[in-house]
Formats: C-alpha cells, sequence, structure tokens
C-alpha cells in the first residue's frame, strides 16, 4: 500500500490577522511575510515534513497538557471528535490542538468538512483505507483531498464512526472565514456532524477594534439586518455576540453538539476580549473562555449560571381565545413578542420556541429575535409533544430546562434571575415558582427529569414529575396567563411600555 502523500506548502491562507504592533494598518496590505509568521506556515522552500519536529515541538511548549484540558475544559479522550469552527485562529489553534494531543495518543487525525489551504508539516493521506499506513510511521495526519486552487477538501461522505476506529482522536476544521476575525455564516455552510463530542467556537477579539468592513468581516454583504453590522462603524460588544448565538450565526451550526466559545487574541486586545467574554455571558449559559491561541493559554471566564435552556410552548393557536391567541395585541404588540421578550438578556443555554405547523412567519420572526425553533406535529394532541420537540433540540450538556408558556408574558425579569440563581445553587433540583399559593412558570425540570417528561402524554406535562421544589416570589407574572379577550388589560398592566426585541 502506497504510503502517505506529503503536501508542500504553497498558496496564501486567506488574511492574517492584525498583530499588537499593527492596529490601525489596514489588514489587507501586510501581504505574505507576517502571514508566514503564523503557527502552520512555512517559508517558501521549507520541506514541510523536515519541519514538521520544529513546528510541533513549539506547539506543545505553549498548549501543554493543562492547557488543553482547560481548553476542552475536561481531559481529551480516546474516540474524541473535537470540531473548529468560527474566525479569527482556527489554523493557529487547530496546530497547537494537534501538537498537544499527540503527546497523549498515538494516531491524530486533522480533517476538515469544508474546504481549506494545506497544513504545512502535515502528512496527508486522500483514502481512509490507507491511513493505518500513515499512523504506522506518523503520529498526526491530515485526511483530504486536493481540488481546485491548492485548496483540501474533506471526505465526500465523512463517516465518523469509521474515522473513529482509525484514530484515537479526531480533529475537524469545520469552517473557513478567509483570514478575518469574523464570519457570517450562511444556510449553505456545512453543519456539525452530530456524533462530534465538542465544538470550539472561536472569533478573534479583535472584530472589535476594526470597522466594520469586508476586511474584518467575512461575507459582510450576507449579514442578518437584525445583527445591526453597519459598515464603517466598530461593532459594539453586544452586537457581535447577537452575531455569534443567533440560530442563523456559528452557534446554529452546531445543532446539540456541545460548545465551548473562544474568544481568541486576548494578549494584542486584552480589554476587547474581556468585553466580547461579558456580552456572550451576560446572554449564553454556555462556557465562554479568553485567551490566546498563538501563547497556547486560555482561561474560563467568571460567570455564575447554569447550563441551563429554555423552552417556550406556543404550539397551540388558542381557539377558545376566539382566534390566534399568539397574536393578540397587548399595548400594539403581539402576546407572542411580549413572552419572548421576557426571557431576554438573560443567561441560558438555548432560547427554543416550539410552535405548530405552518407558522412560518411566527418561526421567521422568533429567529430574527435571536430564537431557535422547533415544531411539535401534532399540536392538537395536547402539550406534552411541546415539551418533547423542544427536549430533542436541546445540547446534549444541558443540565435542565425551563418549561414556559407562549400566554404567560408577564414574569418579571428579577424573578427569572432569581430563579436562575436558585437553579445555580442546586441544579439537580426541580424547581417552580409559586405566588400566593398557586404554582406558576417558567417551571426547572434537570436533565435527570427529561425521559419522564418526554414520556408524558396529553396535557399533563410537569403535573405528571415528581414535585418541585417551591420558590416563593412576590410576582402575579408567573401564574397570569390570557385565557379569555377579557383579561388582556389586567394582564397588559402588569407588562413594561416595549417588549425586548432582541434575546441579546
Amino acid at each position: 500500500m502506497a504510503g502517505p502523500r506529503l503536501l508542500r506548502p504553497g498558496g496564501r491562507r486567506g488574511r492574517a490577522l492584525p498583530a499588537a504592533d499593527d492596529r490601525g494598518r489596514a489588514p489587507g496590505r501586510r501581504g505574505r511575510a507576517e502571514h508566514q509568521q503564523r503557527l502552520g506556515a512555512l517559508p517558501a522552500g521549507r520541506d514541510a515534513l523536515a519541519d514538521l519536529p520544529r513546528r510541533l515541538r513549539r506547539a506543545s511548549a505553549v498548549l501543554n497538557p493543562d492547557a488543553l484540558d482547560t481548553l476542552l475544559g475536561r481531559p481529551a479522550a480516546p474516540g474524541d471528535l473535537i470540531a473548529v469552527l468560527g474566525s479569527g485562529g482556527k489554523t493557529t489553534l487547530l496546530a497547537a490542538l494537534a501538537a498537544a494531543a499527540r503527546t497523549r495518543f498515538p494516531r491524530v487525525l486533522v480533517t476538515t468538512s469544508t474546504r481549506v489551504y494545506p497544513f504545512p508539516g502535515l502528512p496527508c493521506v486522500d483514502d481512509p483505507a490507507r491511513l493505518p499506513a500513515a499512523f504506522a510511521t506518523q503520529r498526526t495526519v491530515f485526511l483530504g483531498q486536493q481540488v481546485e486552487d491548492g485548496k483540501l477538501a474533506g471526505p465526500d461522505a465523512l463517516d465518523v464512526d469509521a474515522l473513529r476506529g482509525l484514530a484515537d482522536i479526531v480533529l475537524l476544521e469545520a469552517d473557513g472565514a478567509r483570514g478575518r476575525p469574523f464570519k457570517v455564516h450562511l444556510p449553505r455552510d456545512p453543519e456539525l456532524p452530530a456524533a462530534a463530542t465538542l465544538a470550539l467556537a472561536l472569533v478573534g477579539a479583535s472584530v472589535l477594534e476594526l470597522p466594520v468592513s469586508a476586511d474584518s468581516v467575512h461575507r459582510l454583504d450576507r449579514a442578518p439586518a437584525a445583527w445591526e453590522l453597519r459598515e464603517g462603524e466598530r461593532p459594539a460588544p453586544r452586537q457581535i455576540a447577537r452575531a455569534l448565538l443567533a440560530p442563523d450565526g456559528m452557534l446554529g451550526k452546531t445543532g446539540r453538539v456541545p460548545v465551548r466559545m473562544l474568544v481568541n487574541q486576548a494578549d494584542a486586545y486584552p480589554e476587547h476580549a474581556a468585553a466580547l467574554a461579558d456580552a456572550l455571558t451576560a446572554a449564553w449559559a454556555g462556557p465562554v473562555l479568553t485567551g490566546s491561541a498563538r501563547e497556547g493559554r486560555f482561561a474560563l471566564h467568571p460567570t455564575g449560571a447554569a447550563p441551563v435552556a429554555l423552552i417556550v410552548a406556543a404550539a397551540g393557536r388558542g381557539e377558545r381565545f376566539g382566534g390566534d391567541k399568539r397574536q393578540s395585541a397587548l399595548k400594539g404588540t403581539p402576546l407572542l413578542a411580549w413572552t419572548l421578550g421576557a426571557y431576554a438578556r438573560l443567561p441560558l443555554l438555548q432560547r427554543v420556541l416550539v410552535l405548530g405547523p405552518g407558522d412560518d412567519a411566527l418561526a421567521a420572526d422568533a429567529r430574527a429575535r435571536g430564537w431557535q425553533v422547533a415544531v411539535n406535529p401534532a399540536p392538537e394532541r395536547g402539550l406534552s409533544g411541546s415539551w418533547r420537540a423542544g427536549l430533542a433540540a436541546l445540547k446534549r450538556d444541558a443540565a435542565g430546562a425551563l418549561l414556559a408558556l407562549g400566554d404567560m408574558p408577564a414574569p418579571r425579569r428579577d424573578t427569572l434571575r432569581a430563579l436562575l440563581a436558585a437553579i445555580a445553587a442546586a441544579p439537580g433540583r426541580a424547581l417552580r415558582p409559586v405566588h400566593a399559593g398557586a404554582p406558576g412558570h417558567p417551571f426547572h425540570v434537570p436533565r435527570t427529569l427529561f425521559a419522564a417528561l418526554a414520556a408524558v402524554e396529553g396535557d399533563r406535562g410537569g403535573r405528571a414529575l415528581p414535585p418541585a421544589f417551591p420558590l416563593e416570589c412576590d410576582d402575579p407574572g408567573v401564574i397570569l396567563d390570557l385565557d379569555h379577550p377579557a383579561g388582556a388589560a389586567g394582564l397588559a398592566a402588569l407588562l413594561p411600555e416595549e417588549p425586548d426585541f432582541h434575546a441579546v
């Protein structure tokens, strides 16, 4: 069997990122010279394989085993498939990951689900059947096929289980950003393989340093209007966080795969990195790290939030109400918009709105606000189908779920923050707000009860679960819903002047 085909360096790998001493220069003018300084690029004329030991030694020196564990949130394990996506340092991070992984595992496979420039120094095979021969002499191998412009494409059918049998650990580059610190994702971009064990979602802190332009944002012309990225203006941290966490943004490409968000380039832009991490943790309960892929150090950004998701059941139209209750106006705004706004700017792992078949307009509006949408195919069979649809959309690392109703728009934000704090203090406990002796919503269900909730039929829902711990609160909004048009005025009196539009 033929041995692995070696790649020689050639071609550019997009634009380089601004270095600390290059701030203020136009990103596109620095050319290839400084791009070669990035880990994973070789000076012209150097042999890729001969240079591999030096480059892997350098990477290992900065991403030691402890740093690798911090990055992943746990020790790397045989069978891991770790996907890297986003922008602002993926090449450097992948090279460092590969170098660190090879100190623990004899067979480290690097591949892609898109098209990438070659990783200089890595022997390449174009057929998974050749991997055993390649690993007989090399600890790190790239799997891909040469395509146009000197790029490499991953296998036509990425059989994750088969690859896991041929390597100890698989590192997957999941997308490209042409060297920009930020990227607009498109519907055609591939989603992560469902069998991936972890996603490292990268963003460069330099995106806050540069005015919004095609040089700083890949595919700027395709950015959704709701992100409010205005060309020529420096973006605010909240705008970038909104784009990253949007269902049509980077997080939306990860499916149910657990995600760790990495804010890179903190060595050059420490204030920007901290501000972006603050904006992310204010609206997302997943782990956020700041640091430097180049220096091989990342630290977990402090947050007290538990990784709890939110499911809002709104699949039923409420025919007994006399029309589609979800679009009944309160203070001139539809009821469902008020409900979604009540849960804005809270640290939640996911916001999942469950709608019914044919609710396309409501779904589009919810996505523009930053909500993920799931569909209950048969809402007439009861509320339990909405809980099942919502649970099926949750990430595998969700520690619990808040169950909320689409016709309850008035829980106060301080009540919801108190509820989230109580969950963080005891994440394994079912918890329910109570007002004047009446149990209310949202109702917290820990992961240990997900299977029991999914097995419930009809409208029983949480009533079929073990009793929840009561959280007493002076907030009638946790028990008031809109069952009849006559109740609209009283409910409207509890609402603010206008709802929040954006979830983030």
